[in-house]
C-alpha cells in the first residue's frame, strides 16, 4: 500500500503547474471543417475465445490471453474516457494565476485518478485491476501444470501454494521444479506485460501522451513495491538455486511451507538483491518522458520522417531473468517493434529475437484485412533449468488478422504455434498451438493536428486510398 500511495503523490507532483506554454487542446466535436484529422480507430478486444493450451484438464478461465485483454479493455477504455472528459480543457496556463492553474490541473487529472484506483487496485477486489491480473497469472500457470488453486476467490491468498495441500505441489515441484518457478514468476511477467502492451498501444495509436504517460509511471512505481514480492522473490530464488529438493525439503514458518529471506545463504540472498537493483533498468523508457508517447521524428529510410520510440525491460523467467531492448517505429500505415533480448542464467548469457508487424492493411480476397505477425527466435538454457550449462535453439510464430465489420467494430483471428521454451504471456513451457477468435469495439472520437508530412506509404496489395479500402490512416 505504501508504494501506492507513493505512486499518486509522485503523480500529483509530476502534473503540477508548469511554466510554459502549453497548446489548447481542441475540442473532439469542435470545427468538423477545420484542417484537422480523425486518429486512427484504436482496437479494444471486448470477446476473445481461446483454445486452450496444453489441450489438457483443467481448464482455467479466464485464460492469461483473456486476463490480459480484459485488463487490457478495463484501462483503454478508463483512460479514453479520461482522454474524453478532458479533452475540451483549455491547458494554455502562461497568463494564469496559480489558483486557476491548480484548479484546472486538478480537474484534468479527476479522470485519470480514478482510472488509477481501478489499475492499481483500491482496494485490492476491483476487477480487472493489478491484483486481479497478479491472481489470474498464479492461476493461469497453476492450470497448466493440471493444478486448480482458488487465489481469484480469495484476496487474501496471495501465495501461489494457496488453495493447494503439499501434497498437490510436490507432485508438480518435483515432477519438474521448472514448473513451479514457472508459477512463481508468473505475476511480476504479466505486469511487465501490461505494461509493455500499454506502451505500444499509445505509440501506435497517437493516444493522449499525458494520461498513458502517467498511468505506465504509476504501474512501474507499483511493481517498484510490490505486494505479493516478499512471499515469492526469496521462494522463486531457492527453487533456482536448489532444484534438486523436494518441495517437502522446505522450511516451515508458522505451520506454513514457505521461504523467507532468511532461509536463502549469502549467494542466494545476493543474487536476489542484484536481480532487484536490476529491476531500475525498467525506468530506462523513452514513455516515461512525459510527451513522448508518440515517438522521436526521424528521418525515415522510405522517404519523409518515421517516428520512433523504446524502453529496457528487466524481469524473471523460469531460468534467471531476462534483458531486453523493445524499438518501435511507426510510419503509417507501417507499424513495426523489434526487441532484443538476453536471456541470464547461472552460467549462460543467451541471446533472443522478436520481430512484430503490427495491423498493416492488405485485401484477402477483395476484403480489406489488418495483419499482424509476430516471430521470435531464441537459444535458452535447456530444459529451462537455472544451472545448465548448454543452449537449446526454439521460436514462435503468432499470425493475426481482423476484419472491420462496420464504423465501431471488428472482428479477428489469430493462430500462434511454438517450440519448447520460455515466452512472456504464455504459461506452457512445452511446445503448443493455439487459436483464438474476437470481436474488437474501434475507439476513435479525437481530432489531432494534421502534420505536414509526406503522405502514407501505399500497400502493396492495394494502391487505393484508405477512404476506399475502409480502413482509417493516422497522418500524424
Amino acid at each position: 500500500m505504501s508504494g501506492r500511495i507513493a505512486a499518486l503523490v509522485l503523480l500529483a507532483a509530476a502534473m503540477a503547474p508548469q511554466a510554459r506554454a502549453e497548446e489548447p487542446v481542441r475540442s473532439a466535436w469542435a470545427d468538423p471543417d477545420s484542417p484537422w484529422v480523425m486518429r486512427e480507430p484504436m482496437p479494444v478486444p471486448l470477446v476473445f475465445l481461446e483454445s486452450p493450451a496444453p489441450f489438457r484438464p483443467p481448464y482455467w478461465l479466464p485464460t492469461w490471453g483473456q486476463a490480459l485483454q480484459l485488463h487490457d479493455a478495463a484501462v483503454t477504455l478508463g483512460l479514453h474516457a479520461a482522454d474524453a472528459l478532458t479533452f475540451g480543457i483549455d491547458l494554455n496556463t502562461r497568463e494564469r494565476e496559480l489558483p486557476a492553474q491548480l484548479a484546472e490541473r486538478a480537474l484534468k487529472l479527476s479522470p485519470f485518478a480514478l482510472v488509477a484506483i481501478v489499475a492499481l487496485g483500491f482496494p485490492s477486489v476491483v476487477p480487472f485491476g493489478s491484483p486481479w491480473l497478479r491472481r489470474q497469472a498464479t492461476l493461469g500457470a497453476l492450470a497448466a501444470n493440471g493444478l486448480i488453486g482458488t487465489t481469484a476467490n480469495s484476496p487474501s491468498c496471495s501465495g501461489p501454494s494457496c488453495g493447494l495441500t503439499d501434497d498437490q505441489i510436490a507432485a508438480v515441484h518435483d515432477r519438474r521444479v521448472e514448473d513451479w518457478v514457472r508459477v512463481e514468476e508468473a505475476p511480476w511477467e504479466l505486469q511487465y506485460e501490461k505494461i509493455t502492451r500499454s506502451e505500444r498501444t499509445a505509440f501506435f495509436y497517437n493516444r493522449n501522451p499525458d494520461t498513458y504517460w502517467a498511468y505506465t509511471l504509476l504501474q512501474f512505481i507499483e511493481l517498484a513495491v510490490p505486494a505479493h514480492e516478499a512471499d515469492e522473490g526469496p521462494a522463486w530464488t531457492w527453487d533456482l538455486h536448489r532444484p534438486w529438493l523436494g518441495y517437502l525439503d522446505r522450511p516451515e514458518h508458522e505451520g506454513v511451507r514457505r521461504v523467507e529471506m532468511g532461509d536463502l545463504n549469502d549467494e542466494e540472498r545476493q543474487y536476489l538483491q542484484q536481480v532487484h537493483a536490476l529491476d531500475a533498468l525498467n525506468f530506462v523508457d523513452g514513455f516515461l518522458v512525459a510527451g513522448w508517447s508518440k515517438g522521436l521524428p526521424l528521418p525515415s529510410p522510405f522517404g519523409g520522417q518515421l517516428r520512433a520510440n523504446g524502453a529496457l525491460r528487466h524481469h524473471r523467467t523460469t531460468s534467471g531473468d531476462l534483458f531486453a531492448l523493445s524499438l518501435l517505429a511507426r510510419q503509417d500505415p507501417v507499424k513495426a517493434e523489434a526487441s532484443l533480448e538476453l536471456y541470464r542464467s547461472r552460467w549462460l548469457v543467451l541471446p533472443g529475437l522478436t520481430l512484430r508487424l503490427h495491423r498493416y492493411p492488405v485485401r484477402l480476397a477483395g476484403l480489406p484485412v489488418l495483419a499482424s505477425v509476430t516471430a521470435s527466435g531464441w537459444l535458452q538454457p535447456q530444459d529451462q533449468s537455472f544451472l545448465a550449462f548448454t543452449a537449446t535453439p526454439g521460436g514462435s510464430l503468432r499470425l493475426s488478422t481482423a476484419i472491420p465489420l462496420n464504423e465501431f467494430l471488428e472482428g479477428f483471428l489469430e493462430v500462434r504455434a511454438k517450440t519448447p521454451g520460455w515466452i512472456a504471456g504464455d504459461p506452457d513451457l512445452n511446445a503448443g498451438v493455439q487459436a483464438g477468435i474476437g470481436l474488437s469495439l474501434l475507439l476513435d472520437y479525437a481530432r489531432t493536428p494534421s502534420l505536414p508530412e509526406r503522405p502514407p506509404l501505399p500497400s502493396p496489395a492495394s494502391p487505393a486510398s484508405s477512404e476506399s479500402s475502409g480502413i482509417h490512416r493516422s497522418d500524424s
